[in-house]
């Protein structure tokens, strides 16, 4: 089943003043280890 993702403005996208990432900007993410094999992809709950 497809999840269907909203659309994001750039300021939702980038925003420096924080630290932290929101989960909208790393959502589908592909993750890989030091050895660059892929590990997976990040999705939310």
């Amino acid at each position: 089943m497809a999840t269907e993702h909203p659309t994001l403005d750039r300021d939702q996208i980038i925003d420096n003043a924080h630290e932290l990432i929101s989960s909208r900007r790393v959502e589908g993410a592909e993750v890989y280890n030091r050895q660059e094999e892929r590990l997976g992809t990040i999705h939310s709950r």
